[in-house]
């Protein structure tokens, strides 16, 4: 029974090569960037802390998670790759679609980048004193 399902599985993915030892080096591979990417988002934020401490949470926490998913986005592709899946055609036609997409999504893009420099620049600080005028 444990053969039929692991051979459905094989070729339902196209993993005709990964057996357990193959599955398991791929969990522990995938775990293993995990555990990596979280080490080197909080180095990465100790270290944006360090050297820019005038930089205000929002960006400091943006840029501890880019760094944080593009570990575990190569994490993953490795674990695929190591599963035996040809990525070729899975590259190609995600290239074609993150194109389509990025056009579409320019001026957004634009404006975060410019919201995120501005940011830097000039972060937002609540000032202790509040004055309100009422009307009557």
């Amino acid at each position: 029974m444990m053969e039929q399902t692991t051979e459905f599985l094989a070729s339902l993915v196209g993993l005709a090569r990964a057996g357990t030892p193959t599955l398991l080096a791929s969990c522990l591979l995938l775990l293993l960037t995990i555990v990596l990417a979280a080490l080197v988002g909080r180095v990465c934020e100790g270290l944006v802390m360090r050297f820019w401490p005038q930089t205000s949470p929002g960006v400091r926490a943006l840029v501890t998670r880019v760094v944080r998913w593009s570990i575990v986005g190569v994490g993953l592709l490795l674990t695929v790759v190591n599963l035996g899946v040809d990525l070729g055609a899975a590259v190609a036609s995600g290239t074609v679609i993150f194109v389509g997409i990025g056009l579409a999504v320019q001026k957004v893009v634009q404006s975060f980048v410019a919201g995120t420099l501005l940011s830097q620049r000039w972060p937002l600080q609540v000032d202790p004193v509040c004055i309100a005028h009422a009307r009557t």
